[in-house]
């Protein structure tokens, strides 16, 4: 720089050791000088709104966020960029009705666009409105059925167990194999304090799932959330025992046991398969770890 004080290349690489080096201030002084001459470089003004987020400049940040999403020459895209840097220095500034407004106007203004009316319902959740984000995901459900999960997750905040159940219900009635689906349900009905029945449920489909492991770890942190610790335990220990005990049999007579002659319970606390030694070994590490997790709860 001392040779070629104006080499972009120089003096951006400079901001980014600045930035390591939590100079921040220096950084963003240096992205100003280079700005004016660079109308176009919309990467380097987000960074340095993100710098002046960093140093609590909100009002700096908020101006040249606002000033740039104005202008008429920007694709969608790029626009966009700066709608969200215009809502996170909202949200950092502790402005919240602003930020519902904006995003209110924007969802508004592009009704085709989900983005913004996604970003709504998202700020409705952050500030405790989950009836109104529940409102908001309701209709587009119609047109976006990947919102699902995002409603239920709202009912939930909303307290409303019942309909999130149903919910859940109706889509495992399009898809009864999925264990994501039975996982999502169970959390549901443990927060709705029907603990006893998120386990049954889970207990369940383990006899009939080849995920037999996710359901073990997903059973085992059901225990401890409803504080059936010694439970909890008692499972992990099994859990190890089977495993231990079908490394043996791996190494003794290959790597395939009958199904068949299992009771339920045995069933339950098969590791999945195809066994290998190795991974049966990996399985008992991660069991370890969580029978340490159940004894210091």
């Amino acid at each position: 720089l001392a040779i070629d004080p104006g080499n972009e290349k120089c003096i951006v690489g400079l901001v980014k050791a600045e930035r390591r080096l939590l100079a921040f201030e220096d950084a963003a002084q240096r992205l100003e000088s280079l700005l004016p001459k660079r109308p176009n470089r919309h990467t380097w003004r987000i960074e340095l709104i993100d710098l002046y987020l960093t140093l609590q400049k909100y009002d700096s940040a908020l101006a040249l966020a606002q000033r740039q999403e104005a202008r008429s020459d920007l694709s969608d895209t790029v626009r966009g960029r700066y709608r969200l840097a215009i809502v996170e220095t909202l949200r950092y500034a502790g402005r919240k009705d602003e930020t519902i407004r904006l995003a209110k106007a924007w969802a508004k203004a592009q009704p085709d666009d989900p983005e913004w009316a996604l970003l709504l319902a998202e700020e409705y959740r952050r500030q405790d409105r989950a009836a109104d984000a529940v409102a908001v995901y309701e209709k587009l459900l119609e047109s976006e059925p990947n919102v699902l999960y995002s409603l239920i997750d709202a009912l939930v905040q909303d307290d409303r167990y019942v309909r999130a159940s149903q919910l859940i219900l109706d889509r495992l009635s399009e898809d009864p194999d999925s264990d994501d689906t039975v996982a999502r349900l169970a959390y549901v009905l443990a927060v709705g304090e029907r603990r006893e029945d998120a386990l049954e449920l889970i207990r369940n489909k383990i006899l009939h799932s080849l995920n037999r492991e996710q359901l073990q770890t997903l059973l085992i942190r059901h225990l401890r959330n409803a504080e059936r610790n010694e439970e909890a335990v008692d499972y992990v220990e099994a859990l190890i025992d089977e495993t231990l005990s079908v490394i043996h049999m791996v190494r003794e007579n290959g790597p395939r046991r009958p199904i068949d002659g299992l009771t339920d319970e045995e069933l339950a606390r098969r590791p999945d398969e195809p066994f290998t030694v190795q991974r049966l070994h990996d399985r008992v590490v991660i069991l370890r770890i969580e029978l340490a997790r159940s004894y210091l709860v």
